[in-house]
């Protein structure tokens, strides 16, 4: 009996022991990252920790993978002794998972090594997005609060100014914003000009620090570098104001005469040296001008370098489009030339052309940089639905590639219903402008460079150009915006059929000449009233563009400041949009009448003139595009002046030359009837709306879709190692390649029917 309890003793002490050593390793794991979520287009880190008080033994390590529909993954891994040092064993395993071999879905790992256990858990999301059309919060949400902002809130799918990780669950990209700074001058010091090396250098090393942080974070396409900015203004070494004090002025300033000089080996000419009615003067000004618009073209050429090296393909963007007006400033066509995407804002909505004036700014800052994406921010104040709606819907018409949201308007705006509405909308048709391929319109708008070199210092074109804009609006005739090279270069006389001239007092001989060879080869130019111009054969317009509008703000002068109530009433209504309505009405008639008789029909005709037309053809589909931009009765009493859209209805009629037509927001046949050789459709609009219809060459027949098969490389290095490869093709009802661009819904389904990818695509010339 003795014998027995010993043995069983024995036997209870050797399973003790076995106890002990069996919870003396320790093991933890942990995601280096520190992130819960990650994304189908990255590798996913855990690290293993094995401790113990003792030797660890060579051990196998086990990784069982737990995926979202039951599935199990199991891996075993061989893991070396690890001695004891300084009285503990440790050592750290590395993991990692490849997230594109994962389905999108709740993760948990279970890890076991050294008779002790562990586990993590993580979510996979996938890096598709559902659509190429990019919808911007531009300095969007925060943590949490971005849930309610990808694709099944509001919608969007990019986050400019977030690196927060709740932005990969919501399906965003990311970008910060403004990592440089923000203001016309760098940290708004009128001393820290873009012309000093020491300026611009300490920009970049800022931005690029900054953009560092973004490193490890899967959805982070590039960096939003600055917000508006701009050559300085100094005062002027001569030039004094009405108060005898030093004028401030953009003009004959230190570090850039330093870089000129720098440059040449000479001064640079003095601005209130030079007559530029002279020729020798406008070409020593038109030097100095010259000059200046390479700081910024430079600066901006030297950061997309640096921060594609951080990050190959790395986007580097910068606010640019506000600033059209401001040639003295650094800014021309050139401005953003060397960077890979036109990024920027407009004149918003508080002055000048008010609801239109967000996309007055888009497509005069368009010219010469239609080869690239353009993505702009059109709003910035709180607004209603409504508003929201229709400058939103202004924007989009002009083909742009993506559209943004200022940061103030969130899921708990007023303005939360159109954003949602919006988005869902480009995300499905915005894909017809993936590549950028602006439509060059019949008439063309002419902004002139060597206008303003003439003007010495000052620019007074664009006052009348936004009369012209705001009275093509009125007349449903889309513009395209060009410069002086545009005719020189032979764009002009190869994509227009009509240039208008406004507000012009100078033009350089070689672009009189280019305008009137264009006359001579079948072309219209048309010439407002106020220009000082002779071009031979061009049409008079006798409308002077701003004369109604000068007219007003002269008599809002005669108010005396001490009658504040009436000098406020009056102040909103002169600047309000149903006025700017008013001036422009004149020039609006004027130049529809001159347009007919050169045989150039609108995009549309409309029996009411308050809807807008865009226009853009893709190949075989000319897309028309009708948005409502009615405003409230009066001049904007209860809105400070702004024109709070309403419903409208209007006739709309498209010219009957056998084509169809049909409802791509609908996605069905249009509802057009044949009346007085038109095709005619009246409309219920809602505020702000747009209505969009295609007319392709032939009747649409459908799509033809071709799996190629699976492609499987396990040896690729940052790409999918495994493909599904497909293509699809729009054919017309006969069978016929319809060679365009046209919105396509894709749906893919996995083996056990789960839809793995909803995605709105385009074609490519009829092909996908």
């Amino acid at each position: 009996m003795m014998k027995h309890r010993t043995l069983f003793s024995i036997m209870a002490l050797l399973v003790c022991l076995a106890t002990v050593h069996a919870t003396a390793a320790q093991l933890t794991a942990s995601m280096p990252l520190g992130r819960k979520f990650y994304q189908t287009n990255e590798k996913i880190e855990i690290s293993v920790l094995r401790g113990a008080s003792e030797p660890l033994a060579p051990a196998i390590l086990t990784l069982k993978l737990n995926g979202p529909d039951g599935s199990e993954m199991r891996f075993d891994f061989s893991v070396p002794a690890v001695p004891v040092s300084d009285g503990k064993a440790e050592a750290v395993e590395h993991l990692r998972l490849n997230g594109r071999l994962l389905r999108p879905g709740d993760y948990t790992a279970e890890i076991q090594c050294d008779g002790a256990s562990t586990q993590v858990a993580f979510t996979v999301c996938s890096h598709v997005r559902n659509t190429t059309y990019k919808l911007i919060h531009w300095g969007g949400s925060r943590n949490a609060a971005m849930m309610d902002e990808g694709k099944d809130g509001l919608g969007f799918n990019v986050a400019m100014g977030e690196t927060g990780e709740m932005s990969i669950p919501s399906g965003q990209d990311v970008m910060g914003s403004c990592l440089m700074g923000g203001g016309h001058q760098h940290d708004l010091k009128l001393s820290n000009d873009w012309s000093d090396p020491n300026v611009y250098i300490g920009a970049i090393q800022r931005g690029v620090e900054r953009a560092f942080a973004f490193r490890t974070m899967p959805n982070a396409i590039g960096a939003h570098l600055h917000d508006e900015p701009g050559l300085t203004w100094l005062p002027h070494p001569r030039l004094k104001g009405p108060d005898g004090k030093p004028m401030l002025s953009p003009h004959d300033i230190p570090y850039q005469q330093a870089a000129f000089k720098r440059a040449y080996n000479r001064d640079m000419p003095a601005f209130d040296s030079l007559d530029t009615t002279t020729p020798e003067g406008l070409a020593a000004w038109r030097e100095v001008c010259e000059f200046k618009l390479g700081f910024m073209d430079a600066f901006w050429k030297a950061s997309r370098h640096v921060l594609e090296r951080l990050k190959p393909s790395y986007l580097a963007v910068t606010q640019s489009q506000y600033g059209w007006t401001a040639y003295h400033d650094g800014y021309y066509f050139n401005v953003v030339r060397s960077m890979p995407v036109v990024c920027g804002h407009g004149g918003y909505n508080d002055y000048w052309l008010r609801n239109f004036n967000p996309s007055f700014f888009l497509e005069m800052a368009l010219p010469r940089q239609l080869d690239k994406p353009t993505w702009y921010l059109p709003e910035w104040f709180g607004m209603s639905a409504d508003a929201f709606r229709e400058e939103h819907n202004l924007s989009f018409i002009s083909g742009i590639q993506g559209i943004a949201t200022p940061p103030g308007l969130n899921a708990k705006s007023p303005a939360a219903p159109a954003i949602a509405e919006c988005n869902r909308l480009y995300a499905r048709i915005g894909t017809i402008f993936e590549k950028p391929a602006y439509t060059r319109q019949p008439l063309a708008l002419l902004y002139s460079k060597s206008n303003v070199e003439y003007q010495h210092g000052q620019n007074r074109q664009p006052a009348a150009l936004a009369m012209a804009y705001m009275a093509t609006r009125l007349t449903q005739y889309p513009i395209n915006a060009v410069l002086d090279e545009d005719v020189l270069d032979g764009t002009v006389a190869a994509s227009h059929k009509a240039v208008l001239l406004v507000g012009i007092e100078y033009l350089d001989p070689a672009v009189i000449a280019g305008l009137e060879a264009f006359i001579r080869q079948g072309g219209t130019v048309l010439v407002s009233a106020d220009c000082k111009v002779s071009v031979r054969g061009a049409k008079p317009l006798e409308v002077e563009a701003t004369a109604l509008w000068d007219k007003a703000q002269a008599e809002l002068k005669q108010i005396p400041e001490t009658d504040q109530e009436k000098l406020k009433a009056e102040t909103r209504r002169v600047n309000s949009f149903r006025s700017i309505m008013e001036y422009a009405a004149p020039l609006a008639r004027s130049l529809k009448s001159a347009l007919a008789a050169a045989g150039i029909p609108p995009a549309f005709e409309s029996d009411l003139e308050t809807i807008c037309a865009g226009r853009q053809v893709r190949g075989d589909i000319e897309y028309i595009f009708a948005v409502n931009f009615t405003p409230e009765a009066g001049y904007g009493d209860t809105s400070g002046g702004y024109g709070a859209p309403v419903a409208a209805k209007a006739t709309i009629a498209l010219p009957d030359d056998g084509r169809p037509i049909y409802d791509v927001v609908a996605g069905k046949p249009a509802s057009f009837s044949k009346k007085g050789g038109k095709q005619k459709a009246t409309i219920d609009f809602g505020p702000g709306q747009m209505m969009v219809f295609a007319r392709p060459a032939n009747p649409i027949g459908g799509a033809d879709v071709a799996v190629t098969g699976v492609n499987r490389d396990f040896t690729r290095e940052g790409d999918a190692p495994i493909r599904l490869e497909l293509s699809a093709s729009l054919k017309d009802s006969s069978g016929k390649l319809l060679s365009c661009a046209a919105p396509l819904q894709i749906v893919i389904r996995d083996p056990l029917g789960t839809a793995r990818y909803d995605l709105y695509r385009a074609t490519d010339g009829g092909v996908l």
